[in-house]
Formats: C-alpha cells, sequence, structure tokens
C-alpha cells in the first residue's frame, strides 16, 4: 500500500513539476508552487524511508510482519519469551447472515482493541483452510517428536542401516533397510557367605563350623524395536514371575497390503474364536500366521498348551492311600 502511494506521489510531482514550467511568468504562483513541491518532496521522502524500514522489518523480524493494529482473523497465539495474554484478552468471529461475512474482533476486557477486520465467505474459507492445514502439520510434528523421543528415553539403542538400499535381499523380506532395537533391563545380584557352627555336625562332617557361598540374581530384561517396517520385537523377561506366561515374548511379522503373507506371529500368540462351540486361546507359546490369495484369507496356528492331569479315586465318601 505504501509502494502504491509512492507511486501516486511521484505522478503528482511529474504533473506539478510539468504545470510549473508553463506557470513561469506568475511568480506568486511560482513560489506558492515551489513550495508545494518541497513539501511533496519531503512527504515522499518520509514515505520511501518508511517503506524501506517497513521492507526491512518485515524481512529480518518476522514476529512484525502484517498490519499491528487490525485484528487477527484467528486468535493470536502466545510467542516464546514473551508474557501470556491472561484471561481478559479475548478474540471473537461474528457473521453476518444477511452479507455472508465475518468479522474478527479482539478484546481486552469489555474494550474493543485494533480495528476489526470483515472478510466475505471465499476468503474466510480460504484464511481457514490454510490455518487447518498448518495445525493439522503442527499436531503430526509434535506427535513424531514426542514419539521419537519417548524411543530414545532410557535404554541401549541399536541402530544400523543395511548396506545395498533396496537393492538388498534385505529389503525384499522386511521393506526398510535398516533396524532399531532398544534393550533395557536391570539386573540384581546379591553375593554372600552363609556361616554355620554347631557342636552337633562334628559327628557327620568331622567341623564345629561350616561356610557356604549364597548367591541371588534377578533379571529383568526388555527388548523392544523394529527391523525393517515389517517386523516389531517385543521381549519382556522377569525372573521373578511365579508362572512363564507372564514373560512376553513377542515377534510380529506384518506384510504389505498386496503380499499374500499378511502376518506372522511367533512367541506368545492368542487364536481368538467367534462360536461357542470351539473355544481360542491364549498366551499360547507357538506360531501363528494369516494368507491371502485373492478373496481367499486363512489362519494356520500351530503351539504347545501345558497342563498338569490328575485322577482321583473315591470310595465310601473318602480317598483310599494304600501302603
Amino acid at each position: 500500500m505504501q509502494i502504491d502511494s509512492l507511486s501516486v506521489l511521484k505522478d503528482r510531482i511529474d504533473s506539478l513539476l510539468f504545470a510549473g514550467a508553463n506557470l513561469d511568468s506568475l511568480s506568486s504562483e511560482g513560489n506558492r508552487l515551489d513550495s508545494l513541491l518541497a513539501d511533496l518532496r519531503k512527504q515522499a521522502a518520509v514515505a520511501a524511508a518508511d517503506t524501506l524500514d517497513t521492507l526491512l522489518i518485515k524481512r529480518y523480524f518476522t514476529a512484525f510482519r502484517g498490519d499491528t493494529r487490525s485484528s487477527r482473523i484467528f486468535p493470536r497465539e502466545g510467542r516464546a519469551f514473551a508474557p501470556t495474554f491472561g484471561r481478559y484478552w479475548s478474540h471473537r468471529i461474528e457473521f453476518d447472515t444477511t452479507a455472508l461475512t465475518y468479522t474478527s474482533i479482539e478484546f481486552v476486557g469489555v474494550k474493543q482493541i485494533r480495528f476489526p477486520v470483515t472478510l466475505n465467505y471465499e476468503e474466510y474459507r480460504n484464511a481457514r483452510l490454510k490455518k487447518d492445514i498448518s495445525d493439522t502439520w503442527s499436531e503430526i510434528l509434535v506427535s513424531r517428536s514426542r514419539t521419537a523421543a519417548s524411543d530414545r528415553r532410557g535404554g541401549l539403542g541399536f541402530e544400523f542401516t543395511v548396506p545395498g538400499g533396496r537393492q538388498s535381499a534385505f529389503t525384499s523380506i522386511f521393506g526398510k533397510p535398516s533396524f532399531d532395537l532398544r534393550v533395557n533391563g536391570q539386573a540384581d545380584i546379591l553375593a554372600g557367605f552363609d556361616y554355620r557352627e554347631s557342636d552337633q555336625q562334628i559327628a557327620i562332617t568331622g567341623r564345629s563350623s561350616q561356610l557356604d557361598p549364597n548367591f541371588k540374581q534377578d533379571l529383568r530384561l526388555g527388548i523392544t524395536g523394529t527391523i525393517g517396517d515389517k517386523l516389531k520385537v517385543d521381549v519382556q523377561y522377569d525372573s521373578q514371575n511365579q508362572f512363564d506366561y507372564e514373560n512376553q515374548l513377542s515377534l510380529h511379522y506384518t506384510g504389505y497390503e498386496d503380499e499374500i503373507i499378511q502376518s506372522i506371529e511367533a512367541g506368545n500368540v492368542f487364536l481368538p474364536t467367534k462360536g461357542a462351540l470351539i473355544r481360542g486361546g491364549q498366551s499360547l507359546f507357538g506360531l501363528k500366521s494369516e494368507f491371502q490369495v485373492g478373496a481367499l484369507n486363512f489362519i494356520a496356528i500351530a503351539s504347545q498348551q501345558e497342563g498338569l492331569s490328575s485322577s482321583l479315586n473315591i470310595e465310601g465318601g473318602s480317598e483310599p492311600n494304600p501302603f
């Protein structure tokens, strides 16, 4: 807008200079014209300085871009190292159903600040679309950065890129030519000695005292990660678990949509069933595969289930116990 003002001032100066050339005979008019030209030159110089300064501000100080005297179309966002707006600042958008226009207004308390901005339907729609796209990308970036930070937190990580890239045989099986594994855990080792002294041991061992080593070890281990972009590894082991099925071992291979092998699970697998006639199983150590050939889908599973069988014989209301 300021550059347009400069062009208008330049045109006015040129027209006045042309008029001044035809008014040399009139000294009073010439004096008045000279003073007017001086004022116009001064205004043009000030406008040019403001324009140059504004261009520098917009180039090097991005926070000052735009008209700071007008309201924002959407609520303002806080900046780093700047005070918050507080609860007294508010932003409101009013919709005129007759003219189909949107007016953005900013308030501090009940007092309106800055000039309101009015947009028609198409302008507001385009501005809303740009803001929604920007907000969506910001949320995606924040989510991915948090996921990456949580993956890097704790444990010992191993990242490796397979030589050969997409042309290697590794990619034909696992997809992406890289793997990322993270190992974390805790090992507690207690070492000591057990000293016993008794006169009754002399007849058995020939010594009145006995010194024995005493060791106790507790291990908690976790391995998580991916091999390529198809195989996921999840191992959780704790030596203090009472049952073996509490120690989780899972290898999950997921194929692409156009591949015959859709998934392969190894370790603790699950077999859900929809009917009540055949019961499913869970926490079964084995192998489960899902295949797809055209419109045909089928599942194959091979697993083992450990158990203990016993029999009880009751005679006369009691259990006989032979000697």
